[in-house]
């Protein structure tokens, strides 16, 4: 959201300000998850585009097109040197990783390529639970419709959001019947309707807002359906928030947290072998024990990275939930245990 309202801001007006809170945003979006960048990108794109066609219509330049007035002189050695220093590796660094994902991810996506590897272990859920909007067909389905003519009123004006947010919203819905359609499409679907939604849904709100606001003024009918639509609206957010909440789980809880501390004990040469199942588990003991040597016997398989496939080490990290005895080689008892995690 951050991307996309300092992009918006900074094509209306642009600042030295406005460039580096959209710059700030826009890495640390990278550094989250790099393929939600098609996103703003996309957005961004066409609402740059209708604010050029608008100011040539009008005969004069593009606000976005003139150039910055940056610092000079000593001003600005003062701030591009030290800039530089920090920017400079991390720009390779996290560009590195940043190019890499990308370009696995939107590999895939060309017509005939196998989405197995990223299949993840994702349903296909239904469109409305994307939009916060209860599961049943005949309520989700009349929901719908209203939330749709809420979106399109919204998308009236103005047409330097609206005309980006509409292709964006167009665009993410036929991705996801293609991903639909085709095997193992699933994490793609999620991804798809994952990032489109709170961009339907803030315009649902906001075109809302904006009939309760006109209907303020009108007759004493108007006025109450207006209100009764947006108490509905949130009524059907909570309850559809309960039943969400009811279903997920704490993936980072005290037992995986504690961790953290088990690693600081042993001597940061020591070797830990990870001989948890491969589950996100797997991932976040990669994650707290990553300042020592490691080594794992069933990695998670596909596009997670692991540490190399091993039996020696110093140290064992199992999980105590798989209802397996410890391992032969662990000796003695454990020397750090919780309700979840065991290290020998």
């Amino acid at each position: 959201p951050f991307i996309l309202l300092f992009g918006v801001l900074w094509l209306r007006r642009p600042s030295r300000r406005r460039s580096a809170l959209f710059a700030l945003f826009a890495v640390l979006g990278a550094c989250a998850y790099p393929l939600m960048l098609v996103f703003p990108a996309a957005f961004l794109t066409i609402a740059a585009i209708v604010g050029w066609r608008r100011a040539r219509r009008e005969g004069r330049r593009a606000p976005w097109s003139r150039p910055l007035r940056l610092p000079r002189g000593r001003r600005a050695a003062l701030i591009a040197v030290p800039l530089a220093v920090v920017a400079v590796p991390v720009v390779l660094v996290l560009g590195r990783g940043v190019g890499e994902k990308l370009v696995s991810g939107l590999t895939v996506l060309l017509p005939g390529r196998s989405l197995r590897a990223w299949s993840g272990a994702v349903p296909y859920f239904g469109v409305p639970r994307f939009v916060g909007l209860p599961d049943p067909a005949w309520l989700g389905i009349a929901l719908a419709a209203a939330v749709t003519g809420l979106v399109a009123w919204a998308l009236w004006r103005p047409r330097d959001v609206a005309i980006p947010a509409l292709a964006v919203i167009v665009a993410a819905l036929l991705f996801a019947i293609e991903f639909r359609l085709r095997a193992f499409g699933q994490l793609f679907y999620f991804k798809e309707l994952g990032f489109m939604a709170p961009i339907a849904v803030t315009l649902v709100v906001v075109g809302l807002a904006d009939l309760v606001r006109r209907a303020a003024g009108a007759g004493a009918v108007r006025r109450a359906v207006a209100v009764a639509g947006a108490v509905g609206l949130a009524a059907a957010f909570v309850l559809n928030d309960r039943v969400e909440l009811a279903q997920t789980y704490d993936q980072s809880s005290v037992s995986v947290r504690q961790l953290a501390s088990w690693s600081r004990v042993i001597p940061s040469r020591a070797s830990v072998r990870i001989d948890v199942a491969p589950s996100t588990y797997q991932l976040w003991a990669y994650y707290f024990f990553s300042s020592h040597p490691l080594s794992c016997t069933r990695p998670i398989p596909g596009m997670f990275p692991h540490p190399p496939v091993g039996l020696r080490s110093r140290y064992l990290l199992v999980d105590r939930n798989a209802g397996a005895p410890p391992p032969a080689d662990a000796q003695g008892p454990p020397i750090r245990a919780n309700r979840q995690f065991a290290l020998y």
